[in-house]
């Protein structure tokens, strides 16, 4: 708790745990409030989930929330498993060692495969593998 206020502005809503994990972060930094401003994004489904629980909280004063199912947080916790694999930066640096690469070249695979798995909840290993295998291609010239 650092500041009497925070205002956080998100231009979309990412369901990713590292992008959740900086925006509580992010929000939880203030003693007295918290702002988060949201990008007018009607495309999002989690919109109306979100203002559903908002209206709630505002007239009731209380959050409600259920209780996970067994397979909600069995999942929960291969989820965690998953989040603490190797990071993208590592994963890049690892496939770049033997090739004699610049930090430069490592720092552009590195920033153009997390921009482009930003949006996607599914990308697994083997398809960053691949995006990292075509960024050097398309790079290896730096």
């Amino acid at each position: 708790l650092e500041f009497p206020f925070v205002i956080c502005f998100a231009m979309k809503l990412v369901k990713r745990a590292n992008f959740r994990n900086a925006l509580y972060t992010m929000m939880a930094r203030s003693f007295l409030e918290s702002h988060l401003v949201l990008n007018n994004d009607n495309e999002n489904p989690a919109i109306p989930t979100i203002l559903e629980g908002l209206n709630f909280l505002n007239e009731n004063n209380y959050m409600d929330v259920r209780l996970p199912s067994d397979e909600e947080i069995q999942s929960q916790k291969d989820f965690i498993v998953l989040d603490e694999s190797v990071s993208i930066s590592q994963m890049v640096k690892s496939y770049c060692a033997d090739k004699k690469s610049t930090p430069r070249l490592i720092a552009k695979i590195t920033d153009r495969v997390e921009r482009i798995i930003a949006e996607d909840d599914d990308a697994d290993g083997e398809y960053i593998k691949g995006l990292i295998e075509i960024e050097y291609e398309r790079n290896k010239k730096l």
